[in-house]
């Protein structure tokens, strides 16, 4: 049957919306595997929920944060970053650009194969703005890049200090984490610029159940100022 262009329009301003609800499903392809691997998510949701509460100071979930957009410039291919280190939980990845993709009529997230992805439109590093990095926590056949990022939190509680560092062609740049919090895949604004230089590190939440979004937000170090002569 041939649809109006009304009905047209109407078919296609759904998908979009349902496109944008979807925005930050950064482990989310586990939902087009296999059966197999489908049970094994339910076998272990129940047990698995009450991680969740262990993820210590990530638990609060704060409101929506206002926040000033800011310009980000155009970058130059040395800016990009190409590495994430994080030693505290052995990350030493890769990072690939990843954005927006049309599949199904629909605009969807891409996800980094095996690597950490740095989505196009946010800050580079050494920049002012939200630098957004996001990996799975686990995969059928994208890997667990960010397997042990959910143990952040609680090295935060500990007054652990916790480093990420960016490489990119013309130098490295450090940040420090700062703050830890989970919230529901809708939060968008995770993603929104920031008028001071951030690294937000996101991953999915608690494993095998993937139904909320771990944040973590990262700044440079800070730097003293010389003594006074």
């Amino acid at each position: 049957m041939r649809l109006k262009g009304t009905e047209r329009l109407v078919l296609k301003a759904s998908a979009l919306v349902a496109a944008i609800g979807l925005a930050l499903i950064c482990a989310f392809a586990v939902v087009d595997h296999a059966d197999d691997y489908a049970s094994a998510n339910a076998a272990r949701a129940h047990a698995q929920t009450p991680t969740i509460k262990a993820l210590a100071t990530a638990t609060v979930l704060p409101p929506t944060p206002t926040r000033t957009p800011t310009p980000i410039p155009t970058p130059t291919p040395s800016a990009m970053p190409t590495r994430l280190v994080i030693p505290n939980i052995d990350v030493d990845a890769p990072v690939v650009e990843v954005g927006q993709r049309l599949e199904d009529s629909a605009l969807v997230w891409e996800t980094a194969d095996h690597a950490v992805g740095h989505y196009v439109g946010t800050a580079m590093p050494g920049q002012k703005g939200n630098i957004f990095l996001a990996g799975h926590i686990r995969h059928p056949t994208e890997g667990n890049v960010f397997a042990r990022l959910p143990e952040i939190p609680e090295l935060l509680d500990r007054g652990v200090r916790v480093t990420a560092t960016l490489y990119t062609a013309d130098g490295t740049y450090e940040y420090v984490a700062v703050r830890a919090y989970v919230v529901e895949p809708t939060r968008t604004d995770v993603m929104a610029p920031t008028s001071d230089a951030i690294l937000t590190l996101m991953t999915c939440v608690p494993d095998w159940v993937f139904d909320h979004r771990l944040i973590i937000i990262c700044r440079p170090p800070l730097r003293l100022a010389p003594p006074a002569s």
